[in-house]
């Protein structure tokens, strides 16, 4: 009954925004689901930002991950994968009840191309960046794919790489508390999708690699220009938009109400799998 009234709740904010917006709806995202945090919006108008100075955190990878890197894949762009999914496990451990155990780390591969084809394994459906392969936790990125280098306006390759791996990481944090999978989801695609948004965005906040106001800011512009904006969250179930932008906005909306910051999304994701 509560995650009832909590999703009632969202979908009548984001309708209010959406009432509010003066563009109206915008371009469909014909890109498949599984492109998680897919390319930004260009050539259009720049949202309002400021400048943030790139991180000085070096990266620190978990040593209980095993990375399997191909051919051509440059450092800059390695390090930034790995940079982002060891901010995400820090954030985890420090204010989301814990990161994924270790026994379940040691069986995680994180897989990295620069082929440009995306990810062509069952499922992957050509998309630059995914979280799961047949069935298991297998991040997997592209980064010669066309979505690894799209920017918003003002956006870094920085901001943009740690958030996409920060992001896909959330989705292996997701599946080892019980509430997603490759081929469920029962929180809806909209909070799936938001929660792992959310995610990049503290990882990217806490670590001053970009401000939350910044992070959404381009989630409404994105939003806007995809037409994801144009109707209520839980039209997207079975919609070709992509439903992550106005998630995020969502998402931190609600956990701003909880009370209890990036735990409540470990709660809701337990009291689904119980």
């Amino acid at each position: 009954m509560r995650r009832l009234g909590l999703l009632a709740l969202t979908i009548a904010w984001v309708a209010t925004l959406q009432w509010q917006s003066p563009h109206g709806s915008a371009l469909g995202d014909e890109r498949p689901y599984r492109a998680v945090v897919p390319a930004l919006a260009r050539d259009t108008e720049p949202v309002a930002r400021t400048n943030t100075p790139p991180s000085s955190v070096p990266p620190t990878p978990d040593s209980t991950l095993t990375y399997d890197v191909g051919a051509g894949v440059p450092a800059p762009d390695l390090n930034r994968i790995k940079l982002g999914i060891s901010l995400a496990q820090s954030l985890f451990a420090t204010a989301g009840g814990g990161d994924i155990s270790s026994h379940i780390k040691q069986a995680i591969r994180v897989k990295v191309v620069s082929d440009g084809q995306g990810n062509q394994e069952p499922g992957g459906e050509g998309a630059c960046c995914t979280a799961f392969s047949d069935g298991e936790v297998r991040p997997f990125f592209d980064v010669k794919h066309p979505s690894w280098g799209s920017l918003a306006p003002g956006q870094s390759h920085e901001q943009h790489h740690v958030g996409t791996a920060a992001h896909e990481y959330g989705h292996g944090w997701q599946s080892f508390l019980g509430c997603i999978s490759n081929y469920s989801h029962p929180m809806g695609r909209w909070y799936d999708e938001g929660a792992a948004n959310y995610i990049a965005r503290e990882v990217l906040a806490v670590n001053a690699l970009m401000t939350r106001q910044e992070w959404d800011d381009v989630q409404l512009h994105n939003a806007l220009y995809t037409g994801g904006a144009a109707a209520p969250l839980e039209l997207f179930e079975f919609d070709s938009i992509w439903p992550g932008y106005m998630g995020s906005l969502a998402i931190s909306n609600l956990v701003s109400r909880s009370g209890i910051g990036l735990r409540s999304l470990r709660v809701a994701c337990e009291e689904v799998a119980a």
